[in-house]
């Protein structure tokens, strides 16, 4: 197969991570795959696609908001490159693939959202150009399950592929024994709203006032600098920092991005998450595969991906005392039942959210697909 994939940018979200390891893999496969972005300036996973010899298609000059350059740019590569398929991932470049559609329909468009968040007012007029895509990707079944009721014409071309992890990367180490204040605690994503960090940070206040100790926090991710919503957001994190007593204020870390996700995860306790929405979360698939629990929102497949009580504990991410309360279950766990939640992190990673199997769904999509579409030609001849 000759495929295209498009994208915003290559920048560090969880989706260009995944579309990214998608391409290396069909690529390993045999398959021809190019990807198109338009924000080039954006390269945190660029280097992984130029060790794996793919062609970039850079578009450059992309301002924000909307841009019909960026269309025509897409129709200009679909119709010079011959592709089979082409796959868009995130809102913005779904909308400009399906748009090419009209002008360039040979290629067999494929469109998928990553995020579950219930915005159906917002999103619903764009929701409508999924007429003009053969099908719908989505990466937890919460989020399959809302689009069919709201969009029953949808329904019957969505289809749940879940993330995937490598499972050689990411790996358990041995467990340490520690002490209860000792425990750390790992975060991971843009500084948004979406994340809810703010929220987090107050049930560690809250549970340093129930228990005169709190556990360490180790935060890695972005500000996102060229959003007034996100430097904003920033500013009301900086601000409560410092009304909180020393000694919590003191376990609060934010280290910017960094690359060497597994050392992180390797040298924490567990994993937290408090997003008030979430696709299937990268970091979550990551943390399970490393057998480290997760303390999460329940919120998207975080009910199936950790079970409550099996692989990690569920909070109500709008609620800072239950997010504290949730880490005080986790802190006086013995070091026999967080074993045992480490082995059920790690067989649940390698059944469900391999890389290899999230790379083998998405080529059997595109074969079945181009196959239909061979099929359907054959028969107008």
């Amino acid at each position: 197969m000759k495929l295209l994939f498009v994208i915003d940018s290559l920048g560090s979200g969880g989706a260009q991570k995944q579309m990214v390891s998608m391409a290396c893999g069909l690529k390993e496969k045999g398959h021809e795959v190019e990807l198109f972005n338009y924000y080039p300036e954006h390269s945190f996973y660029r280097p992984m696609l130029e060790d794996a010899n793919i062609k970039i298609i850079d578009f450059l000059g992309k301002k924000s908001g909307f841009s019909m350059m960026v269309v025509s740019k897409l129709i200009e590569t679909l119709r010079k490159g011959k592709y089979d398929l082409a796959l868009a991932y995130l809102n913005s470049p779904s909308l400009y693939l399906e748009l090419s559609h009209l002008i360039s329909p040979h290629a067999i468009k494929v469109v998928s959202e990553r995020n579950s968040i219930r915005d159906y007012k917002k999103r619903g007029f764009l929701r409508h150009f999924h007429r003009l895509a053969k099908c719908v990707v989505v990466n937890s079944n919460r989020h399959c399950s809302d689009l069919g009721k709201e969009y029953p014409y949808l329904k019957a071309k969505t289809k749940i592929i879940y993330n995937g992890v490598n499972v050689t990367t990411f790996k358990p180490e041995p467990v340490q024994k520690k002490e209860k204040k000792e425990i750390r605690l790992l975060g991971v994503g843009r500084i948004s709203p979406q994340k809810n960090i703010i929220n987090l940070i107050k049930s560690l206040d809250y549970f340093y006032q129930s228990n005169q100790w709190a556990p360490e926090l180790n935060w890695i991710g972005r500000v996102e600098q060229n959003s007034k919503a996100g430097i904003s957001y920033w500013e009301s994190v900086t601000k409560l920092l410092k009304t909180l007593p020393a000694k919590v204020h003191e376990k609060i870390n934010f280290h910017g991005e960094q690359k060497n996700i597994q050392k992180w995860l390797t040298d924490s306790d567990a994993l937290i998450s408090a997003s008030y929405y979430e696709g299937l979360s990268n970091v979550i698939c990551e943390a399970l595969a490393c057998g480290k629990p997760v303390l999460a929102s329940d919120v998207s497949d975080n009910k199936i991906l950790i079970e409550n009580g099996s692989r990690g504990f569920l909070f109500q991410p709008e609620l800072p005392i239950s997010i504290a309360e949730t880490i005080r279950k986790f802190t006086n766990l013995k070091p026999d039942r967080i074993n045992l939640m480490s082995r059920n992190c790690r067989t649940f990673a390698e059944t469900h959210l391999s890389e290899e199997k999230m790379v083998n769904s998405y080529e059997t999509l595109f074969e079945n697909l181009i196959a239909s579409e061979k099929s359907v030609e054959s028969i107008k001849a």
